[in-house]
């Protein structure tokens, strides 16, 4: 049975999927990433965040990305990339789940729980 932060983990990659910006994108979770390859998510078992960046939670999920999602969260890029309303959906389905996020820095997050969760 899957976790509530893994199943928001594999609702985040569907989210990316869904919005053709999965390409350089991590999720860590639970000691576990989804990393993008082609057009498929892969799941690797033994990765910790904060093997990779400073400003990681390993007991939530956190994610790094580079091309469309940081020019999405960033508004930065391409302007065809860029929609503030993607950025809105991925800020609702977090907040779905209890979650609001923290930035570590322009390519990376961390999920924390809202206050009243």
């Amino acid at each position: 049975m899957k976790t509530k932060v893994e199943k928001l983990a594999y609702r985040i990659a569907n989210f990316l999927s869904k919005y053709d910006c999965m390409s350089d994108s991590r999720i860590y979770f639970e000691g576990k990433r989804l990393r993008a390859e082609g057009n498929q998510w892969v799941l690797e078992i033994g990765f910790k965040a904060s093997d990779f960046i400073e400003k990681a939670n390993d007991n939530s999920i956190t994610m790094i990305y580079e091309g469309p999602f940081y020019s999405i969260m960033n508004n930065s890029g391409d302007s065809f990339l860029y929609d503030d309303k993607i950025s809105e959906r991925f800020y609702n389905l977090i907040e779905k789940y209890g979650y609001d996020c923290d930035f570590g820095s322009k390519y990376s997050l961390t999920l924390r729980k809202l206050e009243s969760n």
